[in-house]
């Protein structure tokens, strides 16, 4: 059992307990590799087919099936037309896919820094040697009347 605050059921502002809804239980399955398993290798469609029937190229569908490319609207919607399917089924599977790796990221954050979340510091300016001041301290070349 994970050390973090949701497992053990302690809440606050910062710090959710248990999993936010929307969230599944477990990893789901990308959209690509739904595309895949249950789409392409029961219809026998090979990579190359699939990128011609959907009217995009093999590379779009090879990154997508890779799980490298998010199924984008336009996807959904090339995938609803072809497979009979509807647009926001899709995008939902991208939806839900979002949403873990989301909260997987949270989790991972929230182990390596108990203490809460901290946002990354900006850099911090050089510092500035004495023998050369800031130009806002310098003397201006033109004496104003």
């Amino acid at each position: 059992m994970s050390a973090l605050a949701w497992d053990s059921g302690w809440a606050s502002p910062a710090r959710p307990a248990g999993r936010p809804e929307g969230v599944p239980l477990r990893a789901p399955i990308h959209p690509g590799r739904f595309l895949e398993r249950q789409y392409l290798q029961p219809l026998a469609l090979s990579q190359t087919k699939a990128a011609v029937l959907l009217g995009v190229s093999r590379r779009r569908v090879n990154e997508l099936i890779m799980g490298h490319r998010a199924m984008s609207a336009d996807t959904a919607v090339r995938c609803a037309m072809v497979f009979g399917t509807s647009a926001t089924f899709w995008l939902g599977l991208q939806a839900r896919w979002d949403a873990w790796q989301a909260w997987r990221d949270l989790r991972l954050q929230m182990a390596t820094h108990p203490d809460g979340l901290t946002a990354t510091r900006p850099p911090q300016a050089p510092t500035l040697s004495p023998r050369c001041p800031p130009a806002s301290l310098a003397q201006p070349s033109v004496a104003w009347a």
